[in-house]
């Protein structure tokens, strides 16, 4: 029987456009961002549009980490320039 703590817990919708933002490349965030929170404000979500637009993009050394993490977690093979 599994337990509740094994089990993958439900993601809110703003915690989803994080992960869509933060996984994408640097260049693209603050397009996919407007992409995003106009398709939510289309949708009538005007305040998770808001909550989406208030999230900050990464600096370069951050992101880099985050999709570190990532790829880890993804159990890929991390490519290391020299």
């Amino acid at each position: 029987m599994a337990r509740a703590s094994d089990e993958p817990k439900a993601r809110s919708p703003l915690e989803e456009a994080r992960a869509t933002l933060y996984a994408a490349p640097l260049e693209e965030f603050v397009d996919l961002r407007g992409r995003l929170a106009a398709d939510l404000r289309g949708r009538g979500d005007k305040e998770l549009a808001k909550s989406v637009l208030a999230l900050r993009k990464p600096n370069g050394p951050a992101w880099g980490l985050n999709q570190l993490v990532r790829q880890q977690r993804e159990g890929r093979a991390v490519d290391r320039e020299p």
